[in-house]
């Protein structure tokens, strides 16, 4: 059997050539001589084949997928890293959407914030406020603005 390179397919005309190793040149075939359930080709894809003489020239026959497993095994592992990244990501936002109040527990820590400063300067008159509480609670105001 020969072995060769898809060089292009059609799968809407059904027919395609392929680039026979050794330089060769190309040979022709039609989707009925393709192995695989979906009779579909694509660029750059190994195959095998036999060649079969016609009237109008040299065709490829039996024509079927060559694997290369250490493509598979590259593009699995590929794709087992990205899936890793993505849950990564996935598992990072969903530690930050339950950490993060919402916008309505945010205001309601505002208001709080505010009303706590009011009561210190209305209080400030009767006692004396701890100038670092003061801080801590404009510091808490200005956090959730």
């Amino acid at each position: 059997m020969a072995k060769g390179t898809i060089k292009w397919f059609s799968f809407r005309r059904g027919y395609g050539f392929i680039q026979m190793d050794g330089d060769l040149g190309e040979v022709f075939f039609h989707r009925s001589q393709l192995d695989d359930y979906f009779k579909r080709a694509y660029a750059d894809e190994r195959v095998e084949f036999t060649i079969t003489k016609t009237e109008r020239g040299f065709v490829a026959d039996d024509v079927k997928h060559l694997i290369d497993k250490s493509k598979i095994r590259k593009e699995i592992e590929e794709l087992a890293e990205k899936r890793a990244q993505e849950l990564i990501v996935e598992k990072e936002l969903a530690r930050k959407s339950s950490s993060e109040p919402s916008a309505s527990e945010e205001m309601e820590i505002d208001e709080e914030a505010i009303k706590d400063t009011v009561n210190a300067i209305e209080n400030s008159e009767e006692e004396e406020i701890d100038e670092e509480e003061t801080e801590a609670v404009e510091e808490e105001v200005t956090a959730n603005s």
